[in-house]
């Protein structure tokens, strides 16, 4: 999910569609998991290329995870779309039996939503994606489109629902925290598998110090969309991530929960308010810095708000800032806390002559791990 103050940093060469390679395994839509009461049933784990951008161990985490979605797809305001699909990545996600559905952001505002025709066409194109490559659907990242495309974003919603193939029907929405009215709510609804509302960035580079995500403002922010939208269909995000200010401005550096300084960490308490991580320190500099970040203890407030309210699940901002305390609190939340193995095929050993010994009983184990292909990528900012 890109994040919605820094969108269009990214600037991706443009492939043709026809040219684009198709990506892993056949990704269909898996029947929906019986929900249990306390319980999420869906974890949507975001990714772009970045510093910090391998996928997360695959031995240890995979069922912290139930749907793969990459930054691949970008929507010009005309309605032509770029593509920056990444093969190793697709074959990984498919290795940890994920489902797959990409992320189609905005490069400007959408002038083809304007128009039937514009809408029809575009519709016919992202259906075509999943098609060839058989997604399990799409991530719509419209951040958001503008009030005055609000009637014209539920009609192409409603476009693209039908267009999709029986097995790619997973449309997904992501919402910024304050739209200003841009959705139509009533419209959109019915035609979309879940709204993932990105309850994070409270505070970031370009405004003063504070929490990432408050589980107070979280909460206010989640009451909204529930007023407005059916928990079954409402994802809440987590951050998985902070930042660090240079005392006395707005300008603030992205801190990966997997790699937080040790001045940092050395200098960080737990603000039990806010419930996140904060502090202060001095560097040898002479340089003055505030930061604040998410913890598992943050994270596991978050979550239980997402089971009281009985969420339809959680959307991970993002896989490669993620670390291992945080993913198993995912994973318990799934009611998931070993991966899955199938059991190893036993040799069949020709009959033995009687009277001879017949060796060791079997122990049954040599099930096979799961591997994680890991891919370092060039640096870009954080969505």
């Amino acid at each position: 999910m890109q994040r919605w103050r820094q969108r269009g940093l990214a600037v991706f060469s443009m492939l043709a569609l026809a040219g684009v390679s198709a990506c892993g395994a056949p990704q269909g839509v898996a029947k929906p998991t019986p929900k249990v009461a306390g319980r999420i049933a869906e974890s949507i784990g975001f990714w772009a290329k970045g510093a910090h951008a391998s996928l997360p161990p695959a031995s240890k985490y995979p069922r912290s995870i139930t749907v793969f979605s990459p930054l691949w797809y970008t929507l010009n305001p005309t309605g032509t779309v770029r593509a920056h699909v990444d093969a190793a990545v697709s074959k990984s996600a498919a290795a940890l039996r994920w489902k797959l559905v990409p992320i189609v952001n905005l490069a400007g505002l959408p002038a083809f939503l304007t128009s039937v025709p514009g809408r029809m066409a575009v519709a016919k194109s992202l259906s075509a994606l999943v098609r060839t490559h058989h997604y399990a659907g799409l991530n719509l990242d419209f951040e958001p489109a503008s009030v005055r495309y609000r009637t014209d974003l539920a009609s192409f919603i409603a476009d693209l629902h039908d267009w999709l193939p029986p097995g790619g029907k997973g449309l997904y929405l992501d919402l910024v925290p304050a739209s200003g009215g841009a959705y139509d709510y009533k419209g959109m609804t019915p035609n979309l598998t879940a709204y993932i509302l990105m309850s994070y960035d409270q505070h970031d580079s370009g405004s003063p110090p504070g929490p990432v995500a408050a589980t107070s403002w979280v909460s206010a922010r989640l009451a909204r969309i529930l007023s407005v939208a059916p928990a079954s269909k409402v994802d809440l995000g987590l951050a998985f991530y902070g930042y660090r200010w240079l005392a006395g401005t707005t300008k603030a550096a992205t801190l990966p929960l997997n790699a937080i300084p040790p001045a940092v960490s050395a200098h960080a308490k737990y603000n039990a308010v806010d419930q996140e991580m904060t502090g202060s320190y001095t560097s040898s500099s002479g340089k003055h810095y505030v930061f604040w970040y998410e913890s598992p203890k943050g994270l596991a407030a978050k979550i239980k708000l997402a089971e009281s309210k009985h969420l339809r699940g959680v959307g991970i901002w993002r896989l490669g800032y993620q670390t291992g305390p945080a993913l198993a609190l995912v994973q318990k939340a799934m009611g998931a806390t070993t991966a899955p193995t199938a059991a190893a095929p036993r040799k069949k050993s020709a009959p033995k002559p009687a009277g001879k010994p017949t060796g060791k009983p079997s122990t049954g184990k040599g099930v096979p791990k799961t591997s994680t292909a890991r891919k370092k990528s060039a640096s870009s900012p954080h969505p």
